[in-house]
């Protein structure tokens, strides 16, 4: 594409800009910035000069390990890599581009200049007239290339600056140097044609004419900070800045007088630094300025006015050692990190745009308002304010809602919005429509959850749809009592609950604007007494074994215990023991001395006494090996058993292996006796279980086996339902399938509730005597395992004949008492129709 030389002089500053040292970026951006991995380039590339050409390509002059041959890559615009687009002379460093898309690097080891035309031919010894070889100055840094063509670099090595037409005449020493300088950067003025160097070794910058030569070269135009490296104009002003590698700082110097001021042209005088060992600089179409910071693997950014700020964390991920920056027509930075061979490229956050105006819905004295992005940069934030009254909410993201609070009900408000990230904040939106706050009554809240205590059920409300509740009444059924919550969600206890009923609960929920409907009945709960305490243990039983003994533990009265603590004395350590009763071994004795244990019992009520001390046993070092332990004790549960074992004769045990039979699974005890339990059982079949016992010394023969036992499904509450009544022309009578924990006693009774009235007598009103209940029938099972067991309450004869009169409500209480512990009552209401 042809371009105009307005157009290319623009896209060859830029390139100028590039081209002054090879460059890359650090590892991270600030939050302003979004960071990516633009290409990576083959292991060993080393990119240091970077360029962008006026399509968008990005090329990289890859310095190798400094030997053989250099490379140029080359990055489209979408990012596909060209890793190998040309090969160059020895250790390329610069890097530039013309108008016409040729790309040129400076080899700073071969003493020349490779020439690599748009379509990827390479030419470096045959692009100067008659095939010439296009040689410079020694060890050539930079090189930058003007509107015409010309080509320029700063030879570090032989102290001058070479000058190379489009047709690749070379003149090697176009504009000498002073002695003792080492000329690095190199850029120009695409306006004036003036070249200006970089004098690393003299903290210096040489300035030359579009003439060169002697007389149009200001050897000490301008001073810098120490170790200038890389050097840059601004095409606007006119004024060029420079990298000092040595003192970490930016030089600004006059394009009008060469005024240079290193320290004092940030604000308020301020000292303008940058990361560590600035190299390449690049200066945008704003006139911000970046800088790779070699040292640090960070990227500086200075604004027009001296204000800086890094992007990246500094050595982590690609970003390492950058070199060379680069900057394409759409303001997008690209960076050469040396050390991983990547080009990596920073997107600077624009602040963002106006947003539309907002919605907003009006509550109780409050109003929630929702807000959207307008164009620009990506909001963190908005501010949403209230008009009148300035009162704010914040939204926090790219967009969504707030709530605006403390408005009067009844009142017009509007509201606004501005946004905000980390570049900036938008102007004011457009107000929003209208809205006046005011009271909704609540909606009907959730149906209650309830959990029952000791004559009471404990209620939890939350709100449902609607105004914001101040209270809710809860309300008990049977019975109406009732209890009250104060605020939006909460719990409350309803006391004087009958234990052993069961009761379901609704809620109702207030504000200043009315009342809800009645919400759905909870799940129903049944208050119970609550559980007692563990009483006291009786005295552990222990048994010795080699540095540790072997305590088991039984229950006392009072409540079920959950667990035991066992303690051994004299020494104070513990075992402990999960469950109403069991074993647990103590290790860590010592043999020989005589220890005594007691135990305290716990539950979720509280922990007992500490029981008697057990009688004393003395450890010892197993001398034999354990006898046949005698045949194991099992109990049944839910596709598992629970195996009690216990030593023979012959050396003490201190440890056993339990398998069942059939299938062969197995527990292992630890300690002298003790218990273990099988899982993975199959429940309805009959197992039964042997054990070997082992010590230090060797493992007994199979004891003998245990009883016969099936695993069945676990109960894991006592249930009384499906009450069906049975009427026959000779029977009455109601089935209720009954599901117990475990072994114990069903008993089930049936009422009726019967009112006497007492005879009037004159003058004396008529009296109700509290009424009384009749049995109606009695049924009860005695069952040994847990499981759903069938109960049939058979009416008695006289109650027959009274169902054929009139129907009958009976009231069924089921009570199971199981073999340790007290009873639990479930009641049911059954309605008997009249038997015809």
């Amino acid at each position: 594409m042809k371009m105009s030389k307005k157009t290319a002089t623009a896209a060859l500053a830029t390139a100028a800009l590039l081209a002054i040292g090879a460059g890359a970026l650090p590892a991270a951006a600030s939050a302003a910035a979004t960071t990516t991995t633009f290409a990576t380039l083959p292991a060993g590339s080393s990119p240091h000069g970077i360029a962008v050409d006026s399509s968008g390509n990005v090329f990289t002059a890859n310095y190798g390990n400094g030997t053989g041959s250099g490379t140029v890559s080359k990055i489209t615009p979408l990012g596909i890599l060209t890793a190998v687009f040309g090969t160059t002379g020895t250790a390329p460093e610069g890097i530039a581009v013309d108008s016409a898309g040729n790309v040129y690097t400076a080899n700073s080891g071969s003493n020349d200049v490779t020439k690599i035309t748009a379509d990827g031919l390479t030419s470096t010894v045959n692009w100067g007239p008659s095939s010439a070889h296009v040689v410079t100055g020694t060890s050539p840094y930079g090189i930058a290339v003007d509107a015409n063509g010309n080509l320029y670099t700063a030879n570090s090595g032989s102290r001058n600056v070479s000058k190379i037409t489009s047709a690749g005449v070379s003149t090697a020493s176009w504009a000498l140097t002073t002695a003792g300088s080492t000329p690095h950067g190199i850029a120009i003025d695409s306006t004036t044609g003036d070249v200006f160097v970089a004098q690393y070794g003299l903290a210096k910058v040489t300035k030359i004419t579009s003439a060169g030569g002697v007389g149009g070269t200001t050897q000490s135009w301008a001073t810098t900070g120490t170790m200038p490296e890389g050097v840059a104009v601004n095409q606007t002003t006119h004024d060029v800045y420079v990298t000092n590698l040595g003192s970490a700082d930016i030089s600004k110097i006059s394009a009008a007088d060469g005024t240079s001021s290193t320290v004092n042209w940030g604000p308020s005088s301020a000292h303008v630094t940058t990361g560590a060992q600035p190299k390449g600089i690049a200066i945008d179409a704003s006139g911000k300025i970046y800088t790779a910071n070699y040292g640090s693997s960070t990227v500086s950014r200075i604004l027009p006015d001296g204000t800086s700020a890094t992007y990246g964390s500094g050595f982590s991920g690609s970003w390492i050692n950058p070199t060379g920056v680069a900057i394409n027509s759409a303001g997008a930075l690209f960076v050469s990190n040396t050390s991983t061979n990547r080009v990596s490229t920073i997107a600077e956050l624009a602040a963002p745009g106006t947003p539309p105006a907002p919605t907003a819905v009006g509550g109780d004295g409050s109003a929630t308002v929702t807000v959207a992005a307008g164009s620009g940069g990506t909001p963190a934030s908005y501010l949403v304010t209230a008009s009148p009254g300035g009162n704010t909410c914040t939204v926090t993201g790219a967009a969504g809602s707030c709530t605006v609070t403390g408005l009067s009900n009844g009142t017009a408000y509007t509201f606004s919005a501005t946004a905000t990230n980390a570049t900036g904040t938008s102007s004011g939106s457009a107000a929003s429509g209208s809205v006046s706050p005011t009271i909704t009554a609540p909606g009907t809240p959730p149906a209650p959850t309830a959990v029952g205590g000791d004559g009471s059920a404990t209620v939890t409300v939350a709100a449902g749809s609607g105004g914001a509740p101040t209270s809710y009444t809860v309300t008990a059924s049977p019975g109406g009592r009732t209890c009250t919550v104060t605020g939006a969600a909460g719990s409350c206890t309803i006391t004087g609950l009958t234990n052993g009923v069961a009761y379901t609960f609704s809620a109702t929920a207030t504000n200043a604007g009315g009342t809800s409907g009645g919400s759905a009945a909870s799940g129903s709960v049944s208050p119970a007494p609550a559980t007692a305490a563990p009483g006291t243990p009786p005295a552990p039983t222990a048994v010795a074994g080699d540095g540790s003994a072997t305590t088991t533990v039984s229950a006392g009265s009072g409540g079920t215990p959950t667990s035991y603590t066992v303690t051994a004395s004299p020494g104070g350590k513990t075992c402990t023991v999960t469950g109403a009763a069991g074993s647990c071994t103590i290790s860590g004795l010592t043999n020989g001395v005589a220890y005594t244990f007691s135990a305290t019992a716990t539950n979720g009520t509280g922990t007992s006494a500490a029981s008697a001390a057990s009688g004393p046993v003395s450890p010892a070092p197993a001398s034999e090996a354990p006898g046949t332990p005698p045949a194991p004790t099992a109990v049944a549960g839910d596709g598992s058993a629970t195996i009690t074992v216990s030593a023979g004769s012959g050396g003490t045990p201190s440890s056993y292996t339990v398998t069942a039979s059939p299938g062969g699974k197995t527990c292992t005890v630890t300690g002298a006796a003790g218990s273990c339990t099988i899982t993975g059982l199959t429940n309805g079949v009959a197992y039964t279980f042997s054990s070997v016992a082992t010590n230090a010394v060797g493992t007994s023969s199979g004891s003998p086996a245990s009883g016969s036992i099936s695993p069945v499904s676990a109960v894991k509450v006592f249930e009384a339902v499906k009450f069906t009544p049975l009427i026959t022309k000779t029977s009455v009578a109601v089935v209720t399938a009954v599901s117990v924990p475990g072994a114990g006693k069903i008993t089930q009774i049936a009422t009726t509730r019967v009112a006497k009235k007492k005879a009037k007598k004159a003058g004396v009103s008529k009296k109700k005597k509290k009424p009384k209940t009749k049995t109606r029938c009695k049924a009860t099972k005695i069952v040994k395992v847990a499981g759903s067991f069938p109960m049939t309450c058979k009416m008695n004869k006289k109650s027959r004949k009274e169902l054929r009169k009139k129907a009958m409500t009976l009231t069924i209480r089921t009570t199971f008492t199981p073999a340790k512990g007290k009873p639990t009552v479930k009641t049911k209401i059954v309605k008997l129709k009249r038997k015809r």
